[in-house]
């Protein structure tokens, strides 16, 4: 692990971190199918998991420098929860509840992220397979993995390994630099099977700030 990054180029590696975490948020609320799949597969039952991610990024020489650790966990009525926790102590709970939205636990209160209407839909492997925007495959810690890339991406620089045993949820991702680097969103562990609910309850009485999220989107329906 390479502790000796500038400042600015910690900053930017910071940036990445944070464009990753967003995207695995993004993803989680709004899928990566059409509402026309999602009347296809509604009959298919999604399969709780737990997943532990490491986020490490790795320099244009290959030195490595580990951002944080992710433990997330997927129910199959698609209430999830994710736990991140940084070397230097830090952690954020993000809870997301069909129905009502997804949070942040920021102290004794709960920030809005965004709203959370249906759970996402299941994508098969044939699906993936037939996107324009397939790749290849790999495989991931054992599993079948579909690399593909976003449909509306900035930029070719990330891939999503999207697992069809998880539903197609994504289960790593890859973010490369022009100069080299890149920043990979890698499991270390994979448990499948329905999550103890008590990992997955949102904080009860907590509550809820509209506030950053109405400076930036308007006025949130509650």
């Amino acid at each position: 692990m390479n502790n000796q990054l500038s400042a600015c180029k910690g900053g930017r590696d910071e940036k990445r971190v944070q464009l990753i975490a967003l995207l695995v948020i993004v993803a989680a609320i709004a899928g990566v199918a059409t509402r026309a799949i999602l009347s296809r597969t509604a009959k298919n039952k999604r399969i709780g998991y737990t997943i532990v991610w490491q986020t490490t990024h790795y320099d244009a020489d290959g030195r490595a420098n580990t951002y944080e650790t992710e433990t997330y966990y997927m129910s199959s009525t698609g209430t999830w929860r994710s736990v991140k926790q940084r070397p230097d102590g830090k952690r954020k709970e993000i809870f997301g509840e069909p129905g009502r939205g997804v949070f942040a636990k920021r102290g004794q209160k709960l920030d809005f992220l965004s709203g959370y209407e249906v759970q996402r839909p299941i994508v098969s492997e044939e699906e993936l397979r037939n996107s324009p925007n397939y790749l290849r495959m790999e495989t991931v810690l054992g599993y079948t993995a579909i690399v593909t890339k976003a449909a509306n991406a900035i930029d070719d620089s990330t891939e999503y390994f999207c697992a069809p045993i998880l539903g197609g949820d994504i289960i790593k991702i890859v973010s490369k630099e022009v100069g080299g680097g890149k920043t990979v969103m890698e499991p270390v562990a994979l448990t499948l099977g329905e999550p103890d609910a008590a990992l997955l309850k949102t904080p009860q009485g907590m509550p809820v700030d509209y506030k950053h999220f109405e400076e930036i989107h308007g006025p949130a329906l509650k």
